[in-house]
């Protein structure tokens, strides 16, 4: 009933509010690393990975079409450098961190797979503890309502994946700068959710 309440108010007076902020603590109290990775329409395989570190004050692209376990072996290297700090990733279903999981092991990068262990999806989070002008909590939805714009309103994850697939499938190249920006977006938009809910 309390979640009910918070959630009329606040999209009632069209803000962003947190019901319990402790749910959010391990915001707070550490500098993490945010993830978001893309994939083909299988999601069985991985070509891009965006993160975003508080650490550093730097966003970095793992991309790699063509060699996926070159990708996830620089990325779990990536990791072992920020190896205190919570990964945070906003799937609402444990998709990042699942996938991450079972293409780690797909090549054997068990490093890799200790990683997650500190890996936490906000999105599930937000679903409880985070409400506003919205009626769903998928990330581009949320991080709307607090500001963010996503350069190409055009593209999402499934046009992403779409181009990919194609690519795959028949070697066609798509844009892939245009896709880039879309996972730089994905991170960014998470990074302003974060930074409201540290605020």
């Amino acid at each position: 009933m309390d979640r009910w309440i918070a959630h009329r108010q606040a999209f009632e007076n069209d803000e962003v509010v947190i019901l319990n902020k402790s749910a959010f603590d391990d915001l707070h109290d550490t500098e993490p690393l945010l993830l978001d990775i893309e994939t083909d329409l299988q999601q069985d395989r991985i070509w891009l990975v965006g993160t975003y570190s508080y650490q550093n004050d730097a966003y970095r692209q793992f991309f790699e079409p063509d060699d996926e376990s070159a990708l996830l072996q620089e990325l779990s290297e990536y990791l072992d450098d920020h190896g205190s700090e919570p990964i945070i990733y906003y799937g609402g279903n444990y998709f990042d961190e699942q996938c991450l999981s079972r293409r780690f092991d797909e090549h054997g990068i068990t490093e890799g797979i200790d990683h997650l262990e500190r890996a936490h999806d906000l999105g599930i989070t937000a679903q409880q503890e985070l409400f506003g002008p919205f009626n769903r909590h998928k990330l581009d939805v949320v991080a709307s309502a607090l500001g963010f714009e996503y350069q190409d309103p055009t593209v999402d994850g499934f046009v992403v994946g779409s181009k990919y697939t194609r690519y795959l499938l028949d070697g066609e190249e798509p844009d892939w700068d245009r896709l880039k920006q879309y996972n730089n977006d994905d991170v960014t938009a998470l990074r302003t959710i974060v930074d409201h809910i540290r605020s």
